[in-house]
């Protein structure tokens, strides 16, 4: 997927990079606890920073245009 207005790629700020998301509040256990896949990078680890993104975050999605 490539856009016109893509500024670059940045680490993943959901997962951190991993790619996948520790359920904390399935067991106390950390080892027993439940791991999913990031659905914001769609596990990569990373995101594709583009004009629309980038405006979302600074200020905030529910802004009105």
């Amino acid at each position: 997927m490539q856009e016109n207005n893509m500024f670059g790629t940045s680490i993943c700020p959901v997962c951190n990079g991993n790619g996948f998301i520790r359920d904390k509040k399935s067991h106390v256990d950390i080892r027993k606890q439940t791991v999913q896949q990031c659905s914001h990078c769609k596990s990569q680890g990373e995101i594709v920073i583009t004009a629309q993104n980038l405006q979302e975050t600074l200020w905030g999605s529910r802004r009105k245009q």
